[in-house]
């Protein structure tokens, strides 16, 4: 209990040095704001004249992208379908192709750089099969001929033809 009767008192008298030393320099500061001619928030409504504003403007916000909002004729690769080769697809009964890729066969075998074989044609079609099958992947239709429909997929920042040329899964056309 003394302790505690002693550190209120500490804490008493160390607010007390604090009034009477801060205190003094403290008063200027909010005496020169109440003594004020104008309120600082006038009670009447004022009109303001942006033209004589010169404050710092910010730049203008890009609009907002909504993430269900998608280009007209897009659609999602849902349910069944097959992929032919590390460029095209069917699905709903069309032959699909994604624009300005070309194929790389199923049966390519390619050479590491330690000389092994492996079955890159295969593993591409397969790497389509897995991107086409990844959530928010939206296809929009550019072109179409008799046999086939050309298509642009893709989610948020990824284009799917331009992934697979970079991994050497496609060819560029």
């Amino acid at each position: 209990m003394a302790a505690t009767s002693s550190n209120t008192r500490l804490c008493r008298s160390n607010l007390a040095v604090f009034l009477v030393i801060g205190g003094s320099a403290l008063v200027p500061f909010f005496s020169s704001a109440a003594s004020a001619e104008e309120p600082l928030w006038p009670n009447e409504v004022r009109r303001v004249d942006p033209a004589l504003q010169d404050y710092e403007r910010l730049p203008a916000r890009p609009p907002t992208v909504l993430p269900n909002a998608r280009p007209k004729g897009a659609f999602r690769v849902r349910g069944f379908f097959r992929v032919r080769d590390s460029v095209s697809f069917i699905y709903n009964k069309k032959n699909y192709r994604l624009a300005g890729a070309g194929p790389v066969a199923n049966s390519k075998i390619c050479l590491d750089k330690a000389g092994r074989k492996w079955a890159c044609g295969i593993m591409a079609r397969n790497k389509l099969e897995e991107l086409l099958t990844s959530s928010n992947v939206f296809c929009v239709p550019t072109e179409e001929t008799d046999s086939w429909v050309f298509v642009k997929c893709g989610k948020d920042d990824l284009d799917i033809a331009s992934d697979m040329i970079e991994r050497g899964f496609a060819e560029t056309r």
